[in-house]
């Protein structure tokens, strides 16, 4: 029988498990996600749609049927009386999103003095930097595939699949219909990419696609009301600004043998001490030098003296890092580290987010049982004879409202009713145990976005915070948490790495906003990392290559090598002799860079190394969004480019790769690349050194070395062009543009080191 018959013809989970592992365990293997999906019965897309990461097929090795067989069906009177004996049991819930009543009013400037104290300076530069974020363009996300799965309180909730991933609890505007609709962001979904959103108004039962604009604004109007209201009843916000704009304590006593069991070293171990004993403590940690590492053995010392700690940090991959590296350094129970928010695929596996403890909690409550027992009820009546429940209370709620939906289009609508009560008690009582959990819990992870929005997370007591990427928290963020958490303050970053994002240009905001915690505590050279502050030197990333070029232009030559890499590449590849021009293009209503010639070299040498090595992980980078698009979008035709990502510089931050490509884009034209000139743009070395950190084994920079000494004289990147033709490899591309040949020798050397990793 062939695969296609076979996957037509599945009849039970257990089946779909086993055929799915013997497709994914043939080295010839070519089936695909939507290949597969497409031939199999509806009642078993969802089930193997989890065994998929993106298109390809990899099912867990540790995982669970996502699915169990209910052998009898109860009848629904019994099913229904055991879920209401649940919920009289358990109360109420709450999802930890922002209530009705906490809706954030534009900030208005009544009240506040502007020039008085530093919280009225803070809070107006606040206001100015809501007025120009409400010029920018909204983030806009594309949805597909939606689905009304519960109502509650005054919302409609829906699942989509998004075109990428959205913050938990963001509000914006659907649009739909040639309508517009308040919305906001709600929980991650069980598949990738998928993301409730709850709608004020009824939509219908599908939505086949829409697109949803995120409120630029929101966060800056949820800050500055927050701000605004702990400084009318307390004098802590205003000592917090204080305290942040001074130096930290230059006389911090380190008992070294207390720490020497740790897998450290001497710097690591001192930067964990500096931190135990310090009210305000600065870690700097360059790339690769060790800094989650040295985190996570942070978090398991002091949770192992009792006390509790919240980290936070801008992005959500850095807190999922910080977690991971915690569970690995420390003895924890389940339940004793939260993590709160959107979560990648690894967090979920190891079951540290807040939604698969609930689940731990509901299978130990009985109200698992008692969901999968309703929804076999509900099946036996229409009549269906599989009987299957998914081994979830998500995967029930998601199954119950695809059955309102079916029942509602075939004229049931007392029973469609009956299982929107069901599905609203099931999610109340589900819900119920979030508050405990984080009041447990010895370690809460979660993005700074979400300790600013959501009660639950600002209302539970924390004895230390660490702020992870603090060289992205813009001062009013820090003033925040510093007030409403009475306890020490550490913070963890690079000031010599992405700095916050600003919109505004005004005085108030360039003092309130610009700034992030380094800065302000007066941590701007590596000089200055003493006392409280220790900048950890030895780094695990890069080839001493790349080492070299990164530590010598943004690091006053102090990196040093660890167990990095013993062997790498650092090239250069001159396109000065071919007719590559650079062009205006207009994103977002900006003007961006593309450079047509640049793309074609670069994509034949990708084309060159996935040919030779699939596994390789290749980030192509650019500092301009043009082209990064036109980089994916002529990927997306490639076949076996699953390890090549293509990122502008300002994304890769907290990434790394084995190749890393820097397309420069500049060359020869009217355009003028006023973005990549630091004299215009002060943040410009901060870009330079994320986008050439990120290699790992190989760096190849493409640039015009003619139009970049032209039109940048001088700059900084004409200085580490030149820098790395003088000292590294140096590659031409001919006037002809005949390339292949030289593309083949180009992958081979950056792949030379690769191969001896």
């Amino acid at each position: 029988m062939s695969i296609a018959d076979r996957l037509r013809s599945v009849t039970s989970p257990e089946e779909l498990d086993q055929l799915l592992r013997e497709i994914a365990a043939n080295p010839q293997n070519r089936w695909k996600r939507t290949a597969i999906l497409s031939y199999l019965p509806d009642e078993f897309k969802r089930l193997a749609a989890t065994y998929f990461q993106g298109e390809n097929l990899q099912p867990p090795p540790d995982r669970d049927s996502a699915f169990v067989r209910v052998l009898t069906a109860v009848p629904i009177a019994d099913a229904l009386e055991k879920l209401s004996r649940l919920n009289a049991q358990e109360g109420g819930g709450n999802d930890g999103s922002p209530q009705a009543s906490e809706r954030f009013a534009p900030p208005s400037l009544d009240g506040v003095d502007c020039d008085g104290s530093r919280i009225g300076r803070i809070l107006c530069a606040l206001a100015e930097e809501h007025k120009a974020a409400e010029r920018e363009a909204a983030h806009r996300f594309r949805l597909s595939n939606g689905r009304c799965i519960r109502t509650q309180a005054h919302e409609v909730v829906y699942m989509f699949k998004w075109s990428s991933d959205p913050d938990l609890f963001t509000p914006g505007t659907l649009t739909f219909g040639r309508r517009d609709y308040p919305a906001r962001v709600g929980r991650q979904g069980d598949g990738e990419k998928m993301f409730e959103l709850c709608v004020t108004d009824d939509l219908g039962d599908e939505i086949p696609s829409a697109v949803f604009r995120l409120d630029p604004t929101f966060l800056l109007r949820a800050l500055f009301t927050q701000l605004k209201e702990a400084d009318a009843i307390s004098d802590v916000p205003e000592a917090a600004a204080g305290e942040l704009g001074r130096s930290p304590d230059s006389s911090v006593p380190i008992g070294a043998s207390a720490l020497d069991n740790l897998p450290l070293n001497e710097l690591q171990r001192r930067a964990i001490g500096v931190v135990e004993l310090s009210e305000r403590a600065y870690v700097w940690g360059p790339p690769g030098t060790g800094k989650t590492l040295t985190l996570g053995h942070l978090i398991a010392k002091l949770t192992s003296k009792g006390k509790r700690v919240l980290v936070v940090s801008p992005y959500n991959i850095a807190v999922d890092e910080a977690a991971l590296a915690s569970a690995a350094a420390g003895d924890w129970h389940e339940g004793e580290i939260v993590r709160f928010g959107r979560i990648s695929e690894r967090v979920r596996k190891t079951r540290l987010d807040l939604d698969s403890l609930l689940e731990a909690a509901a299978t130990r409550s009985g109200l698992l049982e008692a969901a999968q027992h309703v929804l076999v009820a509900l099946k036996a009546e229409r009549g269906d004879a599989t009987l299957l429940a998914p081994s979830t209370v998500r995967g029930v709620l998601e199954e119950l409202g695809g059955l309102r939906i079916g029942l509602r289009r075939k004229g049931n609508p007392d029973l469609a009713r009956q299982v929107g009560r069901c599905v609203r008690v099931i999610h109340t009582v589900f819900r119920s145990p979030e508050a405990s959990i984080l009041s447990n819990a010895r370690l809460v992870a979660t993005t700074f976005s979400l300790f600013t929005i959501s009660p639950l997370i600002r209302q539970t007591a924390f004895d230390h915070v660490l702020v992870d990427e603090a060289s992205v928290m813009r001062t009013p963020e820090a003033v925040f948490l510093m007030a409403l958490n009475k306890c020490p303050v550490s913070f963890f970053g690079d000031p010599r790495q992405l700095p916050p994002i600003v919109h505004a240009k005004s005085r108030r905001v360039d003092e309130w906003f610009r700034p992030n915690p380094f800065n302000l505590a007066h941590i701007s050279d590596p000089k200055d990392a003493v006392g409280a502050c220790v900048m950890l030197k030895e780094q695990f990333r890069m080839a001493p290559p790349i080492r070299k070029l990164v530590s010598h232009f943004f690091y006053s030559d102090q990196l040093v090598d660890g167990a990095c890499p013993e062997t790498g590449v650092l090239a250069l590849l001159d396109t000065s002799e071919t007719a590559a021009a650079m062009t205006t293009r207009y994103v977002r209503m900006r003007p961006s860079k593309v450079n047509l010639v640049h793309r074609s070299i670069v994509m034949q040498i990708v084309d060159e190394i996935v040919g030779r090595h699939r596994e390789l992980r290749v980030l192509v980078l650019s500092p301009f969004l043009a082209q990064r698009r036109d980089y994916s979008a002529e990927s997306a035709a490639r076949s076996g480019w699953q390890k090549v990502r293509f990122g502008t510089v300002h994304a890769s931050q907290g990434t790394e790769s084995d190749i890393v490509i820097l397309d420069t884009v500049i060359a020869p034209g009217r355009a003028r690349p006023r973005f990549l000139d630091e004299t215009k743009t002060p943040e410009l070395p901060n870009l330079l050194n994320v986008g050439l950190s990120r290699a790992r084994l190989a760096l190849l920079v493409v640039a015009h070395r003619q139009a970049i000494s032209m039109l940048l004289p001088d700059r900084m990147l004409e200085r580490i062009v030149e820098w790395i033709a003088d000292t590294a490899e140096h590659h031409t591309v001919p006037q002809d543009l005949r390339f292949g040949r030289q593309a083949s020798t180009i992958a081979g050397v950056l792949m030379a080191s690769a191969r001896n990793k």
